[in-house]
């Protein structure tokens, strides 16, 4: 792990603005091509649909990012990516964490949503 720097350090070299510029024109193009209310009534027919896209979308990010060596990652990065990794999978299979999310709505799930983001931001760097 790189001990040298500083999780401040780290998480400086993120581009959380260009992930949230992805996630919006990914959706946006969707709802463009009027294709949106297709692509969500698949994935709330196959619960395991988002997940799994969510999981290979990370796998991408990762394999085409700059750095491509877990060893680049501050202990913390790797930590927050794992735990929302975790919070994924409980969020898609576990009606207890959907209610604990849903129980602070809406910022309970505008939370979560940032949480994904920065996760895919970090590795993505």
């Amino acid at each position: 792990m790189a001990h040298n720097r500083s999780i401040e350090e780290s998480f400086k070299d993120l581009n959380i603005l260009t992930a949230f510029g992805l996630m919006a024109f990914t959706v946006m193009s969707l709802t463009m091509l009027g294709i949106t209310g297709d692509v969500v009534s698949w994935m709330e027919t196959y619960q395991w649909l988002p997940l799994t896209g969510t999981l290979a979308a990370m796998v991408v990010i990762f394999l085409s990012s700059g750095t491509r060596d877990p060893s680049m990652y501050h202990p913390v990065e790797v930590v927050f990516t794992l735990l929302s990794v975790a919070l994924m999978a409980g969020h898609a299979f576990l009606t207890e964490v959907q209610n604990f999310v849903a129980q602070f709505d809406p910022w309970g799930t505008v939370v979560v949503f940032v949480i994904f983001v920065i996760a895919s931001a970090i590795l993505s760097r």
